[in-house]
């Protein structure tokens, strides 16, 4: 979602970069240096998400996106992995969370 190549057309001097190769090349990808910055990022891609759902009829799913943030989705993670069978350490380490150690 964050890194998609689908992003808007940027402009280096008077070329256009539309391909991830270029943008790389040209160092048009922009380092997320911040948690605010990523904060911003995703939701711009919600509310884009939920303008796209909207526009195609899907009011109900764009409502429920409306009420979605990054820490919605960081929660939506550790459940949908919790689910999947790892464990509540394994969980913790990928979250970034530090993991206690067994005594």
């Amino acid at each position: 979602m964050l890194l998609s190549s689908r992003t808007k057309v940027v402009h280096v001097g008077d070329k256009k970069i539309k391909h991830v190769n270029d943008r790389r090349f040209f160092g048009a990808w922009h380092a997320i240096a911040t948690r605010q910055g990523l904060y911003k990022i995703v939701k711009e891609r919600l509310a884009l998400a939920h303008v796209f759902l909207t526009g195609s009829g899907q009011v109900d799913l764009a409502a429920e996106l409306e009420k979605a943030s990054p820490h919605w989705l960081r929660h939506t993670f550790a459940k949908a992995v919790l689910l999947k069978g790892q464990s509540m350490r394994e969980v913790a380490s990928l979250l970034g969370l530090p993991v206690p150690t067994r005594r």
